[in-house]
């Protein structure tokens, strides 16, 4: 047992000289390396590094229009839910769901059967009340030919009864002078009576005349009013006729058709009519959006300078269509504070339809030989917005520029380059102002 401690105690006495040996190898070995090494020559340079390779592009200087991006909904001039005007029974159905319709067109038949009772009815009444109307007219004109008799017997009495006066004062002259008989002053005083009742029967004839005249012009009036009130129903009669034959009232396409045959619709029930279908004109076609209120200057000025159109776009297609502002809503709205404005398109084609959103260009003018760079080609650091530029000897300098509107892929330069200048596209990253570059012959 004590023998194992004491070789236990030699080991750990032994460790530190052991260490001490080791380091010293280690330091030997070092001092050899470093000896070896100050006896050969310096190591070799780092080879250069080569100039980052880019892809540029060449600053363009064309026409470019000013416009504003919005989102449009098309809609149509035209909207008409052709309802009844008649209470019956559908007995015809003259078109197709979807078909393009001419004004007049024929869409639905109601049973017409009991409108045109009716206008017979009526057609009767009044070819009496017409014949009633002669009758009176005929009357009328008897009593006046009586009239006219009665007045012509009385002037011819009175006329008479002047002779009969004058023969009566003369007999009685001749009575006073002793130099006529009493028998003719009698006879020619009775003469002048019996004119004298003659006359009173004369003008009373007349005045009876005068009074069947009056009741036969009351009885002319009504005839006539008789007339005119049978004419009137009949028009009614005939226009409630027509309402059984639906047509269409403007050119258009025709929607889902709602009543079918045999169904029984009912006229200005509850104020309302049946909607039997809803036919939209397609061309042309109005196209709704909105611009911000800040741009109501701009709208207003292309407006009076006669260069503001509209290109509208499907989402999905590159074609466009060209219209004209036709409507410029006459305040703000609240909340958006947006403004509404209205194109109008042709669309013969039928390119657009009724509802559907499109992408909306309002153009405003034209900025004249604009200087266009691709969109990559701009960047943006700490001082703003700046394009690396290469010079002929293939150095890229860094220079600033002010930026403008954009214009497809590519973006209008106001300030800082000009046409035909070479601008750095892609491999920003890589480039040291002042530094070379390496420009690649493919394009990106």
């Amino acid at each position: 047992m004590g023998a194992r401690n004491e070789r236990r105690r030699l080991r750990r006495s032994a460790q530190p000289f052991r260490r001490f040996v080791a380091w010293g190898l280690l330091a030997g070995l070092g001092f050899s390396m470093l000896a070896s090494c100050g006896k050969n020559d310096a190591p070799p340079a780092m080879p250069a590094m080569p100039p980052p390779q880019v892809t540029v592009g060449t600053v363009e200087s064309r026409d470019v229009p000013i416009y504003i991006d919005e989102i449009g909904k098309c809609a149509s001039p035209e909207i008409v839910s052709v309802q009844t005007q008649a209470t019956g029974k559908i007995v015809g159905v003259h078109f197709t769901e979807g078909a393009d319709l001419k004004p007049g067109a024929d869409l639905y038949t109601i049973d017409p059967a009991p409108f045109q009772a009716a206008v017979d009815q009526i057609t009767a009444d009044m070819e009496l009340n017409t014949a009633m109307l002669k009758q009176s007219r005929a009357m009328l004109e008897q009593y006046k030919a009586e009239l006219g008799q009665a007045q012509a017997a009385l002037a011819e009495q009175k006329t008479r009864q002047g002779l009969y006066l004058s023969e009566r004062d003369r007999a009685k002259s001749l009575l006073a002078e002793n130099a006529g008989s009493k028998q003719d002053f009698e006879a020619k005083d009775m003469a002048v009576n019996a004119g004298d009742s003659q006359i009173k029967s004369a003008e009373a004839t007349i005045e009876r005349a005068k009074a069947q005249i009056n009741q036969a012009n009351a009885a002319v009036e009504m005839g006539l009013a008789r007339v005119k009130s049978s004419e009137a129903a009949k028009k009614v009669a005939e226009i409630n006729l027509g309402y059984t034959h639906i047509k269409s009232p403007i050119e258009g396409r025709a929607g889902q058709r709602l009543v079918d045959l045999g169904n029984v619709v009912v006229a200005n029930q509850n104020n309302t009519s049946t909607t039997l279908v809803t036919i939209q004109r397609m061309d042309p076609l109005y196209v709704d959006f909105t611009v911000p209120e800040k741009e109501l200057g701009r709208v207003r000025a292309s407006m009076e300078a006669k260069t503001l159109k509209v290109e509208a776009r499907l989402p999905e297609s590159p074609e466009a269509r060209y219209g004209d502002v036709v409507f410029i809503d006459n305040s703000v709205q609240e909340g958006t504070g947006t403004l509404k404005l209205r194109a109008k398109m042709d669309n013969a084609d039928r390119y657009l339809w009724p509802g559907q959103f499109v992408k909306v260009r309002l153009l405003l003018g034209t900025i004249k030989n604009a200087t266009l760079v691709p969109s990559t080609a701009t960047q943006i650091g700490q001082d703003g917005t700046f394009v690396f530029v290469v010079t002929a000897d293939e150095t890229a300098k860094m220079r600033p520029v002010k930026v403008g509107q954009k214009f497809g892929d590519q973006v209008v330069i106001t300030d800082g380059l000009k046409a035909g200048e070479t601008v750095v596209l892609s491999g920003q990253l890589k480039l040291i102002p002042d530094g070379k570059v390496a420009v690649a012959k493919d394009k990106p």
